[in-house]
């Protein structure tokens, strides 16, 4: 018959524990200096480069050096990223157990990059539950005791009602690894349309017997994915002449629109074209200075480069077919004709009005 001592039984029972998680010693004092919170986890699906739900639990519990998530805790902590890639909007949200709030914090992503904002979103996040860890240790308190004897701190639940302010020193830590924003645009305006205006030169190839020059004013609207522009093109006048001496002075004055799918900083759209070309005879018995109609539709592939949280400049390159004959003649002689295919190569300088 196998016998077990009853002496034997409790160091593997010990050991047992041991294993399974730690003594209960042990796992009483973890739960006494560590602080939990519930988690609320939204972002935008058509955002790229985000982190998962995961990811960020992951990087604030190596941070603190323990998981402070639990379904089960008191205080719940919302996280929310939304808006177009180019204007994304992070909120963090405090409640206690009551539902009521406790705080919360707005940010703004720059350079178009969700990894970065969510990466100042939980170094806030993990910031604030180290302040209410410390606070439900009774480390410090959100009120100073006042000098009368009788006098307690605060208990814990109610010291938490509140995330605390961080002391000067904890400010000056986080603004080396997340940088506020004086005054953010909220997620719900992040979700809006983006706009913007902007200006730029371009060369022009196919629009004049030789290469000419043009500048543009536009405005733009984006949301999500998608954008619009809207702009007045005018070349620069430019004189071509005959070996005999005639010739003429030509301009072609255009309205744009354009739509555009945006994958990053970069950008493809459709666009097009309607204006006017303006002629003026050179050296003629009978100068005139006759108009004509002209119509381009083509494509154009675009950049994005942010300057500031503002400014923005973008290169472009565009391909335009001619819908609408046009050529210019001299005493009943053609002298030119538009080719069918012309293309432009500029950069914009721009700013963002929201």
């Amino acid at each position: 018959m196998l016998r077990l001592q009853a002496w034997s039984v409790a160091p593997l029972v010990a050991f047992a524990a041991i294993v399974a998680g730690g003594s209960p010693v042990a796992r009483a004092a973890d739960e006494e200096t560590t602080f939990q919170v519930r988690l609320s986890y939204q972002v935008d699906s058509s955002l790229r480069g985000c982190w998962d739900e995961a990811e960020f639990r992951r990087r604030i519990a190596r941070r603190l050096g323990y998981d402070p998530f639990r379904q089960n805790a008191s205080v719940d902590v919302s996280v929310q990223v939304v808006g177009p890639q180019s204007a994304i909007g992070g909120q963090v949200e405090w409640r206690n157990a009551k539902g009521e709030g406790m705080g919360e914090r707005r940010f703004v992503g720059k350079d178009d990059d969700c990894a970065k904002l969510l990466a100042e979103m939980g170094f806030a996040v993990g910031l604030q539950i180290e302040l209410l860890r410390r606070i439900a240790s009774g480390e410090f308190t959100s009120e100073p005791s006042g000098p009368a004897s009788g006098s307690t701190a605060p208990s814990p639940p109610a010291a938490a009602a509140r995330p605390p302010v961080a002391s000067p020193a904890e400010k000056r830590g986080s603004s080396e690894q997340a940088t506020a924003e004086p005054e953010p645009a909220t997620p719900e305006q992040a979700a809006r349309w983006a706009m913007w205006v902007g200006l730029g030169p371009s060369l022009a190839w196919g629009i004049s017997p030789s290469t000419d020059t043009e500048a543009r004013l536009f405005f733009g609207a984006r949301r999500k994915d998608l954008s619009l522009e809207l702009g007045a093109e005018a070349s620069y006048p430019s004189t071509h002449r005959r070996w005999y001496g005639s010739g003429f002075r030509g301009m072609l004055i255009s309205a744009t629109a354009g739509v555009c799918g945006h994958y990053g900083v970069l950008a493809g759209c459709a666009l097009a074209k309607a204006g006017q070309i303006r002629a003026q005879g050179l050296g003629l018995d009978e100068p005139r200075s006759p108009t004509g109609f002209v119509g381009q539709a083509g494509l154009r592939l675009a950049a994005t480069i942010g300057l500031t949280d503002s400014w923005f400049v973008a290169p472009h390159l565009d391909s335009l077919a001619l819908l609408t004959p046009c050529r210019i003649e001299l005493n009943d002689v053609r002298v030119w004709h538009m080719p069918w295919l012309s293309a432009f190569a500029g950069i914009d300088l721009g700013v963002r009005l929201r």
